[in-house]
């Protein structure tokens, strides 16, 4: 079986607006059986998303991000007959919770079904099933406690971004929080590996 390293670009403008697009360097053939791993690389605009560090945006402000998370959920593989395998409970958190911790940007999906892939589907968010049972922590990466549900409400933060921007106007850094969620900001990306995948009983 194949390993496949693959990248997928997630960009982030200062609306939130999330893009995916496929890079054909970047899939390379590694050692493990059955696992296909995504690298989900966090822009803002050309630039690496890195706590503490100043981006500035179309308009010219000054912007620090202190908390940076987003849900990938449902991620689902295409075969060569058009079918489809939802890879298990595939509910994970990426990004940086703070200083502290390091950033996740890589999704490991296991056990994958002997095929040929020539593309992937997932969603930002969480499905309006398992959104409407916040009660219910067993799916993934999904708990309670960490700041990526509402507590007063049910229903999961899809996308989480805290930081300070500079205000010109009181020449001060301002606090944000931009928290998204609720079904109708679920959102689904399907995107066609630059090239077929294969996952076979064999080591090659």
């Amino acid at each position: 079986m194949k390993n496949i390293l693959y990248h997928i670009y997630i960009s982030v403008i200062l609306g939130l607006l999330f893009s995916a697009c496929s890079d054909s360097e970047n899939v390379d053939n590694v050692t493990e059986p059955g696992t296909l791993t995504i690298i989900m690389d966090n822009k803002f605009g050309d630039e690496a998303i890195a706590l503490a560090q100043e981006y500035t945006s179309a308009n010219g402000d000054k912007i620090n991000f202190t908390r940076f998370e987003y849900i990938i959920s449902n991620v689902t593989l295409i075969d060569d007959t058009g079918s489809s395998y939802l890879i298990p409970d595939s509910y994970f958190i990426m990004g940086q919770r703070n200083a502290t911790t390091s950033t996740r940007e890589l999704i490991d999906l296991k056990d994958i079904p002997v095929g040929t892939y020539t593309g992937i589907k997932f969603s930002v968010g969480v499905d309006p099933t398992t959104n409407a049972n916040t009660d219910t922590y067993e799916k993934g990466d999904l708990q309670a406690g960490i700041g990526m549900d509402w507590g007063w409400a049910s229903g999961y933060k899809f996308i989480r971004w805290d930081g300070t921007y500079f205000n010109d106007n009181e020449n001060n850094d301002i606090n944000f929080s931009l928290h998204i969620g609720t079904d109708d900001n679920y959102r689904t990306f399907e995107v066609d590996f630059p090239q077929n995948i294969n996952i076979n009983n064999e080591w090659e």
